[in-house]
Parts: C-alpha cells; sequence; structure tokens
C-alpha cells in the first residue's frame, strides 16, 4: 500500500477563494495614493496585515506586492508626485513616503539560487509563484483593492484552525533560509492553537545547526519577537526539547523557569519583556550574559540591562524600608519590577507585590544636597567632595530618606569638625 501523502497540497489557483466586505486599508489616502498609481489590478496586500484582519486584529503596517517590474514600480509612483526610495532594489522592494504613512511594496518573485541565508532571484507576474516561495501557507495569503481574498496554498484554513505550516517540504524551506527554523517558533508562539506542527519541528530539529551561518543581528531580532509573544513557553520548551535553544545560545538554556515567570507576568498585568524572558532561563553568571550579547549582537543599551539580570540578583528588600533602599540603588522603576518579578521566578520567597506596590507609588527622593552645598559650608573644592558626597549619601538612604539638607549639611559638618 503506498504511503499516505503528508506534504501540504499546493493548491495552485489564482482564483478568489472570498471577497471580504471592508479592506480597511484602502481608507488610507497613502495607500488609495499608491494603488491608483500602480494601477488596482497590479497591486494585493500581503503579510501581517492580512493575518491580522482574518484573525479580527486591527494593523495599520500595510505591505504590498506587486506583478509590475521595479523600475515600472518606481516611475508609476514618481509620476504619481509620490516619493519613492529604493530600498531593496536587487530583491524588489521600493518604499512609497506619504502623507500619511510609509509604505513598502515589492515585485513579484521566484529563488534562482539560496544558500540558507541570501537569495538569487528574479522577478515574475505570477502571484502562484511567488507564493509558492513563501515560508508559511497562512503567509501566502493576500487581498486586491476590491477585497477578493486568494489562498493559493491553503492558509485560510490553518489560520483558522491555528496551525502554522510550512508550504511543501519544510527542510527545503529551511535550506533555502535558516531564519525560517526560528520563525516557525516564532509564528507557532503567536499563532498557534493547536500545538507545533509534527512535520515543522522535526524539520527544525533536523536543521538546528544551520542557526550557525546566521548573523547575530537576525537571530536577536527573531528570537526577541518570539519571546515578545503573550505566551511562548510552549514553542520555547519545544525548543528546549529538540536542542534548539542550545544551539542558538551554546549555553545551558532552561526553559521551565519561564513558564514560572509569564504566570507571574498575567497574573500582575505586567507587559512581556524579552531579554527578562530570556534571563530567566540563563541561570549563568555575568560572563555568560556577556558571552550571549556579544553572539547576538545585543546594543550598548540592551547589554547593560541584560547584564543587571544575571545570577546573584542584588537584594531587593524584604521590608518596607529595605525594598525602597533596593528600589533607589537600581535607580528604575521597571528594571527593579523586572528583577522582582525575575527573583521570585527564580524560587526567592514572597515580597512580590509589596515591590511592585513600592515601586509604582513610592514618590523618587532626591538627594537633597550637593557640592555646591559643601562649599558654602567650608569644605574645600577638589576630587574629596565626591567622596564626601558619597558618604552622606549613605547615611541619608540608611535614614529612609528622611533628612532635609540642613540634616545632611549638619552630618557632613560634624564628620569633618575634629573635635567631635
Amino acid at each position: 500500500m503506498p504511503e499516505p501523502f503528508t506534504e501540504p497540497l499546493l493548491l495552485q489557483t489564482d482564483a478568489p477563494v472570498r471577497t471580504l466586505p471592508h479592506v480597511p486599508w484602502m481608507d488610507i489616502a497613502g495607500v488609495r495614493a499608491v494603488v491608483w498609481a500602480l494601477g488596482r489590478e497590479h497591486v494585493r496586500f500581503v503579510g501581517g496585515c492580512v493575518r491580522d484582519l482574518l484573525l479580527g486584529r486591527t494593523s495599520l503596517d500595510v505591505d504590498m506586492a506587486t506583478d509590475l517590474p521595479p523600475t515600472e514600480s518606481l516611475l508609476r509612483l514618481t509620476n504619481a508626485s509620490i516619493r519613492v526610495k529604493p530600498i531593496g532594489i536587487e530583491h524588489g522592494t521600493v518604499i512609497a513616503f506619504t502623507s500619511t504613512g510609509q509604505f513598502e511594496i515589492t515585485t513579484l518573485r521566484r529563488d534562482v539560487e539560496t544558500d540558507g541565508r541570501h537569495a538569487t532571484v528574479a522577478f515574475t507576474d505570477d502571484w502562484v509563484e511567488d507564493a509558492q516561495r513563501r515560508d508559511f501557507t497562512m503567509n501566502a495569503l493576500s487581498v486586491d483593492p476590491d477585497g477578493n481574498l486568494f489562498d493559493p496554498c491553503g492558509g485560510l484554513t490553518d489560520l483558522e484552525a491555528g496551525l502554522v505550516r510550512f508550504i511543501g517540504d519544510p527542510d527545503q524551506r529551511i535550506a533555502e533560509d535558516a531564519l525560517r527554523l526560528l520563525r516557525f517558533f516564532r509564528f507557532s508562539a503567536w499563532y498557534s492553537r493547536a500545538g507545533l506542527d509534527r512535520e515543522g519541528l522535526a524539520a527544525a530539529a533536523c536543521n538546528a545547526d544551520k542557526l550557525e551561518i546566521l548573523s547575530g543581528e537576525r537571530l536577536s531580532a527573531e528570537l526577541q519577537r518570539l519571546l515578545q509573544a503573550p505566551d511562548p513557553t510552549v514553542a520555547v520548551e519545544a525548543m528546549g526539547r529538540h536542542n534548539i535553544l542550545q544551539a542558538l545560545t551554546s549555553l545551558a538554556i532552561q526553559p521551565r523557569p519561564l513558564r514560572r515567570l509569564v504566570a507571574l507576568e498575567q497574573s500582575h498585568g505586567m507587559p512581556p519583556a524579552p531579554l527578562t524572558r530570556l534571563a530567566a532561563m540563563l541561570p549563568g553568571a555575568e560572563t555568560d550574559y556577556t558571552v550571549l550579547a556579544e553572539r547576538l549582537r545585543f546594543s550598548k543599551a540592551e547589554t547593560a540591562k541584560f547584564k543587571t539580570l544575571a545570577r546573584p540578583l542584588p537584594d531587593l528588600g524584604a521590608d518596607a524600608a529595605g525594598i525602597r533602599r533596593a528600589l533607589y540603588s537600581t535607580g528604575d522603576r521597571d528594571r527593579y519590577r523586572q528583577l522582582a518579578l525575575l527573583a521570585l521566578a527564580d524560587g526567592e520567597p514572597g515580597h512580590l507585590d509589596q515591590r511592585l506596590q513600592i515601586a509604582a507609588d513610592w514618590p523618587w527622593p532626591k538627594f537633597p544636597v550637593g557640592g555646591f552645598d559643601l562649599v558654602e559650608i567650608g569644605v574645600k573644592p577638589g576630587p574629596h567632595i565626591g567622596q564626601i558626597l558619597r558618604v552622606v549619601e549613605d547615611w541619608w538612604i540608611r535614614r529612609d530618606f528622611a533628612p532635609d539638607r540642613a540634616a545632611c549639611l549638619a552630618a557632613v559638618q560634624k564628620s569633618l569638625d575634629p573635635t567631635t
């Protein structure tokens, strides 16, 4: 008996499957101008805006595709007095700047050659051919300006079922662009409702070593988008079981603490924090965080924030006064909140509600004295002023920020008086 056919069926038709009652992007003046310039018959909306519309979400991040060559797109837009920039002309992408937004328009393509990182493409006017080179069935959906929905790869059924599925052979799709391996988990985190597709998961596990060829910037962007999902735990734990997290970071990542952290975020109404979520799975020292930040090409600001989440965590306070001191020492309300979440996710007992309450409501105190104040009471200018200020500020902090300017200066004078 022949083996059952398991690969996704390619419908290979460019007939619309449904007509939408309203195309919200056509309400945007800039979109209408672009469509008018290129011709209604030459434009379709693609990508995330279509997915979101079909799921009942609002998205104004509008991307368009066209069957016109990129040079023709440039000419038509320019002739319509629309400022345009060829941001990726070799791949057929131009960007139109209008008074109501900027919009990417990409010419239909087919792959000529791929190496897992880059693709050589040729332009085509075949909408089905362009759809079949995309990664997932739901990303092959398109809508024309009249509301006709086109679905050449069965993406509508998958989208409605909450299934993220590769178009055609998953191994081949990943071989064309290794980043699709991570995109599979990112899209699954955002859109899957029926678990991860078995064929896609198997292909990702078999191709995990291909992540090594990708740049840190691409890995970082995709990983942070994944961790930005409302609840990425199912996808991330699958990555852990199949050694994909280890291939991505070369560190001993443990996905389980992420589940506790996400539950704490949701129960306290806090938005997802990708770097904190990543740190929850990394119980290592600051050196590990530095290595990972370099691998993922974090910005200086991201690296500095990420390293503050390394273990051991700082003392966050166990009573109101201690919490205020720790919050002040941290210097940032949101960073303290993230540390508090992380501490409880790590298993530190209690205190989260009190810590979050004080972090939200405590009026941030201002140290009441400065260098000029010390000079006024007779301290000679010089580098030692900074040292004196640090000592008196520590004294002020240990007294729960209560001493005012006069009390602080009196303490300085007393410490400098040789007769006391």
